[in-house]
């Protein structure tokens, strides 16, 4: 199997301390000017522009603004983010949809626990186990025998025969692959 370049890259570690803030802020224009909001009655209706919380990936102040999803935005697959609560999330690809908490996008913030790494809401197991990042869920699995006696790479999963649209090798020895609905 062969990873592909087509989906990209589905993750970002920031430093590699911590699982990122891919995907999950801002958004493709304003509704209604980018105009603040408290519902999506003020924003313009038609079913395109929601009254959605903006994030700054600094933990900053929150402000609700009218914006309009880009029309892709919901055939992405899921992404471990890190919140401002310390803690890693399930994160969808449209802005901030399923996220409950703000984003933090700061290098080092989440760090996980030792000898482990995040993987949606809770964390692999490093040298034992992948993260895979689907398009309804985000879990664990155990690595290839062929891949556990050496540090995990992504190569060593094509070389398995794992096949998927994008891998990212960890700094810290996580492996992170975007199973495109595996």
């Amino acid at each position: 199997g062969v990873f592909s370049a087509a989906c990209g890259e589905v993750s970002s570690e920031p430093n590699g301390a911590g699982p990122g803030g891919a995907g999950g802020s801002g958004g493709a224009g304003g509704g209604a000017g980018g105009d603040e909001c408290t519902s999506d009655a003020d924003c313009v209706a038609g079913g395109t522009n929601f009254c959605a919380a903006t994030d700054d990936g600094l933990c900053g102040p929150i402000v609700r603004k009218c914006i309009t999803y880009p029309a892709s935005c919901g055939e992405g697959t899921l992404h471990t983010a890190c919140g401002c609560d310390g803690q890693s999330h399930v994160d969808g690809p449209c802005p901030s949809a399923t996220l409950a908490v703000q984003l933090d996008t700061r290098p080092g913030a989440c760090p996980a626990a030792p000898g482990t790494f995040w993987c949606g809401e809770g964390a692999c197991t490093t040298g034992t186990q992948y993260c895979i990042e689907g398009l309804d869920t985000v879990s664990c699995a155990d690595l290839p025998a062929e891949c556990v006696p050496n540090m995990p790479t992504c190569a060593c999963l094509e070389a398995a025969g794992l096949t998927a649209c994008g891998c990212v090798d960890e700094e810290g020895g996580g492996v992170r692959v975007n199973g495109c609905g595996l």
